[in-house]
């Protein structure tokens, strides 16, 4: 050890905090922290980004979800500005095709698109980012549809025919149904009637003709001396009962216009009833889709005109919406909208701007289910402000970053707030009326979570900021009032990435690594990021790379201020002097190391040329004086790779007094 001088050693690095002015925090804790990871030995410039597809329109990305088939195989669908949504194909080929060539459907531009898998196809919702503004779509792979179309427009005709049959007399009616090729039905059509004269069958014509995505027409009749009101009933499979010939009243096509039909009333009348589905709705416009795995329903919000209510379909049929019960509302009357809408341990939860309400489904209708406030004050900033990983949620809202896990929200912000009112922190530099692009996405693989955010003037989201939870969710300081500072206590860590990114999502794709020596999952699966910069570009965040996309990355880190007083259980002496620092580091390219005194401009003393393994400790001389010294580390503009693995300070104190300047 150099005589005189104490050695401060940090060899655990916590994470950025801007709540305190750097004088106030140690050497342990980050005034700056940018492009940086942490991992459980090392503090490390940040995974770099490699290039999975870009889009032919070469316009920001709006959406990425994952789409996954009956067979479990996973596929990137991809929707930009332009309003073109395409898809990986095949998976992990870095080729973008049209993913419904030659379909009528049109996507909106300049819309954001938010969606989920579900049945072997993707459910899609457009919108400005609050309410949704395009008619919601479904995607099975090959075919881009509508969720719900509208009922067959025309009565069709019926009539007793000249062949012999079993439909008894009496006055009957009868209604036309489209089925769709997801197997959902429509609303009924105009009811039709006449007269069965008995011993007869009965021919239908004038059968309605739908879109395209009509797969059948589904014929319903009620037994003989029925009402107009119904019950309605279809027959799904012909077959013989006890002689009788009973004919399918399904017409499985969407050309013919005419069918005969067979049945008599005992079998009819123990077939499907279908009178519901004269409470059946087109859904509205919706900005947001959850699948809730408890009920087997799809769950819709975001209608303009009822910002409050989630649709809700029946269950096992995503095409398939009741206007009279077939939704519940949240706090209809407290002046905010539904942003959110997940499911967690078996509970549902609705998000609203500023409040948070659980959901608890019953045998009911979802009309019935029960509604009540966890929180009145912490909801989600948008639809994309909430994800649910193992154990816990994690939901944005304008006053911070919370962990729920059925409880109350925990803020996890904290430490990213200002030190006063002119002197805003992280937090405070978001631009809070582009909230509702907030996006949040956990990686459990490496326990890192990423919340995109436009930072002070950005309209788009500019900027990732990340949470390691790798040493937990606990605040990662600590005051001291012996040393009336902060310090560090193992928890979570926050810090920033500098990468323009509209929406984060994993997604199961293949992908050759050659012979990398890095993190191998990657080659199963990777954190996608569509870019909010027109580019049309869709990277990977690639643990093997040390640059973006053959790009250097610019990452620094700064620490709080070194005291010799407090390492040997002493109170600041005041003024100090850090004389040798002394770096434990490996990776690639030269990292510049600069020394701040009292929030002066940095002053470099020491280039490190970084060994591809540890081979001793580098050292420099900073002779740098003040009451709070910090050490920066930078790439300067270079392709650097580090791995930090510790530093140590060799100060001393001076005069108590600190000279006048």
């Amino acid at each position: 050890m150099l005589q005189s001088y104490t050695s401060v050693p940090i060899e655990h690095f916590g994470g950025l905090v801007t709540a305190w002015p750097p004088e106030m925090l140690d050497a342990s804790l980050l005034v700056e922290a940018t492009n940086v990871r942490f991992t459980t030995a090392e503090l490390c410039s940040r995974e770099g980004l490699t290039r999975a597809f870009t889009s032919a329109a070469a316009a920001p990305i709006t959406g990425l979800v994952n789409y996954v088939t009956l067979t479990g195989v996973e596929t990137p669908l991809v929707f930009d500005a332009s309003g073109a949504l395409t898809m990986e194909a095949p998976a992990g080929s870095g080729n973008l095709a049209a993913a419904a060539p030659g379909g009528t459907m049109v996507l909106p531009d300049n819309a954001w698109m938010n969606g989920i898998a579900a049945y072997g196809r993707a459910y899609l919702a457009f919108g400005d980012g609050k309410s949704g503004t395009a008619t919601p779509a479904s995607f099975d792979g090959l075919h881009l549809d509508s969720v719900t179309i509208a009922a067959p427009a025309t009565a069709s005709v019926p009539a007793d025919s000249a062949t012999a049959g079993n439909i008894a007399a009496g006055v009957r009616y009868g209604m036309v149904l489209f089925q769709t090729r997801s197997g959902s039905l429509t609303a009924a059509g105009p009811i039709f009637n006449w007269s069965a004269a008995g011993a007869k069958q009965v021919t239908v014509s004038a059968l309605p003709i739908g879109p395209a995505l009509v797969a059948a027409r589904v014929v319903a009749f009620t037994v003989a001396g029925g009402s107009s009101a119904g019950p309605y009933f279809f027959i799904g499979t012909s077959q013989t009962v006890n002689g009788i010939a009973e004919t399918s009243t399904i017409v499985s096509d969407n050309t013919t216009t005419s069918a005969t039909f067979n049945f008599d009333d005992a079998f009819l009348a123990s077939s499907d009833d279908v009178t519901d589905q004269f409470r059946s709705i087109l859904l509205p416009n919706q900005i947001g889709v959850c699948f809730s795995e408890t009920t087997q329903r799809l769950l819709w919000w975001g209608d303009p005109a009822q910002p409050s209510v989630v649709q809700c379909s029946q269950p096992s049929d995503a095409g398939n919406y009741f206007g009279d019960t077939g939704f519940f509302e949240a706090a209809v009357n407290n002046g905010q909208r539904i942003t959110s809408v997940f499911e967690f341990r078996n509970q549902i939860y609705a998000a609203k701007e500023d409040s948070l309400h659980l959901v608890t489904p019953s045998a009911g209708d979802p009309a019935t289910w029960n509604v009540q406030q966890v929180s009145p004050v912490t909801g989600a900033c948008g639809a994309r402000a909430v994800a649910v990983g193992d154990g816990f949620v994690v939901l944005v809202h304008r006053s911070g970053a919370y962990q729920f896990d059925g409880g109350t929200p925990a803020l996890l912000s904290s430490e990213l707030l200002g030190p006063a009112p002119d002197r805003p922190g992280l937090w405070e530099r978001i631009n809070w009326a582009y909230e509702h692009l907030i996006w949040v996405a956990i990686d459990h693989d490496t326990k890192c979570v990423r919340i995109g955010v436009p930072l002070d003037r950005a309209t788009v989201c500019s900027h990732v900021l990340k949470l390691s939870y790798l040493d937990g969710w606990d605040p990662s300081i600590r005051f001291s009032p012996f040393t009336a500072r902060y310090h560090y206590f193992p928890g979570r860590r926050w810090s920033l990435d500098t990468i323009a990114a509209s929406q984060a999502v994993r997604i199961k794709r293949p992908h050759p690594l050659g012979g990398i020596a890095g993190d191998r999952r990657s080659g199963q699966a990777q954190i996608l990021l569509g870019s909010s910069t027109a580019d049309g570009a869709v990277d990977f965040i690639d643990p093997a790379a040390t640059l973006d996309n053959g790009q250097p990355i610019a990452w620094s880190l700064r620490t709080g201020s070194i005291s010799a007083a407090e390492t040997i259980k002493q109170q600041r002496q005041g003024m100090e002097l850090l004389g040798m620092v002394q770096v434990r580091a490996r990776g690639a390219g030269a990292v510049q190391v600069e020394e701040i005194a009292d929030g002066l401009d940095p002053v470099a003393f020491m280039s490190l040329n970084l060994p591809a393994r540890l081979e001793g400790d580098l050292r420099g001389l900073a002779l740098a004086q003040g009451e709070a010294i910090g050490l920066r580390f930078s790439s300067a503009g270079a392709a650097a790779n580090l791995h930090l693995l510790s530093i140590y300070a060799f100060v001393r104190p001076t005069w108590l007094v600190r000279p006048g300047r």
